[in-house]
């Protein structure tokens, strides 16, 4: 019997328990939460819309050979009646519990979809800006998981409206505050609803980087700066909302965390080479008042943030704050020295050594690693002992070449790296329930 049939069936008891007073209504959602029951079979799903793709693209290629041929009211006849049937088949398997070919057809009606807005584009000659292409096929995707509650076409929505963004941006130099709004408005209160992590984190990352590439034509080079703090933000907020019943049923804290490190720490890293490029290791805070403005602005979130972590027991007796673990200020501590650095250092404000800043940042970025390990294991997080791991391992590679230069140091290093990384396994296997 398979785990899924064993919390199915604690579920199906749930309700006759509390009726009994076996078990109050909030131990019953505490159960709930603790053994959520998944509904689908992620990959009857992926199958179904891997063969929806592949089935669309068939039918398109198949009219597509005699398509200058066809009368245009015949080519618009096939393109509305291949998307009415597909969702008419769609409700039809759904009304019989089939959720997977349901989903399934419903992405091919989404595919069928976008290939017509290109068609009628082409039958009608219509010269139009293409990434609004995008951006339709994206909304039409988005209404559709709206109303059919469907992870799967929010997924395709978030495919979308990023490439949209993406294609604004970087073929055209425009604004993405847009492509940012759908997602921020549209998008994000959909996977609350449906209670998905992966694609908060989806919405979380393509947020952060359509303001880093936003900031980017704004401000140069200084652009860094916004976002080292945008990532500092991430970082706190998912530090602070990890307490949050919000962030229990949602995993909030890994939806901003993750990228919040990931940027961070690739920050630190780049920092850790500044030795090897005097000329261009120092980015000053700007050439105009704008550039200066968010370089101050960005400091004072940078050091402000991590600052409302460590204060956060004293916010706690005011029912304002609370941190959920130790570590999150051994994070902060930290953040604030990495600030100081960035800040200071980079900016040429503080003239120090490059040699000595280089040190610095290693210092820092394996003190993450450690923190990000010993959190993730003591709490049983796995990606957190994923990131670290993974963050100590490439910084470890990075050095090989700078540091060691016999083969017997060399031997030595990946020996400690891999006896630390195989009691890391253990550790964290230990600490895992069974």
């Amino acid at each position: 019997m398979s785990i899924q049939k064993h919390i199915a069936w604690l579920h199906s008891q749930l309700p006759g328990w509390v009726e009994e007073r076996i078990i109050s209504a909030e131990q019953a959602e505490r159960l709930q939460q603790q053994y959520p029951l998944k509904q689908q079979n992620i990959g009857q799903l992926v199958f179904s819309a891997i063969g929806a793709t592949i089935f669309g693209l068939g039918v398109i290629l198949f009219f597509a050979y005699n398509w200058d041929q066809m009368h245009r009211f015949l080519k618009i006849a096939i393109i509305f009646s291949g998307i009415i049937l597909s969702h008419l088949s769609a409700q039809w398997f759904a009304s019989r519990k089939n959720t997977s070919a349901s989903e399934g057809l419903a992405l091919l009606g989404t595919v069928l979809f976008g290939a017509g807005i290109w068609l009628i584009s082409q039958i009608y000659h219509i010269d139009e800006h293409y990434p609004n292409a995008f951006a339709l096929w994206g909304l039409g995707a988005l209404l559709m998981a709206w109303a059919m509650q469907s992870r799967l076409q929010a997924y395709a929505a978030a495919f979308l409206i990023i490439t949209w963004g993406l294609m604004e941006q970087l073929s055209f130099g425009g604004a993405t505050w847009s492509a940012s709004l759908v997602v921020l408005l549209g998008l994000a209160p959909l996977a609350l609803r449906l209670k998905a992590p992966r694609l908060l984190l989806l919405c979380s990352s393509s947020l952060f980087l359509f303001i880093a590439l936003d900031s980017e034509n704004l401000l140069g080079e200084t652009f860094i700066y916004c976002v080292f703090a945008l990532a500092v933000l991430y970082i706190g907020g998912g530090a602070l909302l990890s307490s949050s019943r919000l962030a229990a049923d949602h995993g909030l804290r890994y939806v901003l965390t993750l990228p919040g490190f990931f940027v961070y720490l690739c920050i630190l890293f780049i920092i850790t080479f500044i030795h090897d490029n005097a000329d261009s290791a120092f980015i000053e805070m700007g050439d105009n008042a704008l550039e200066g403005l968010f370089f101050w602005l960005s400091f004072v979130v940078s050091i402000a943030m991590p600052l409302l972590l460590l204060l956060s027991d004293r916010l706690k007796q005011l029912s304002v704050l609370q941190l959920s673990r130790v570590t999150d200020k051994y994070h902060s501590a930290v953040i604030i020295i990495a600030a100081l650095l960035v800040f200071g250092c980079l900016s040429g404000s503080v003239i120090v050594d490059l040699v000595v800043i280089s040190i610095v940042a290693n210092l820092l970025f394996i003190t993450h690693c450690i923190l990000l390990i010993i959190s993730g294991s003591t709490d049983r997080r796995g990606w957190e002992v994923g990131v670290g791991c993974l963050a100590f391992s490439i910084l470890v590679f990075a050095r090989y070449t700078d540091l060691f230069d016999s083969l017997l140091s060399r031997a030595f290093v990946f020996l400690v790296l891999g006896a630390g990384l195989f009691w890391v396994g253990n550790f964290y296997w230990r600490k895992k329930p069974q």
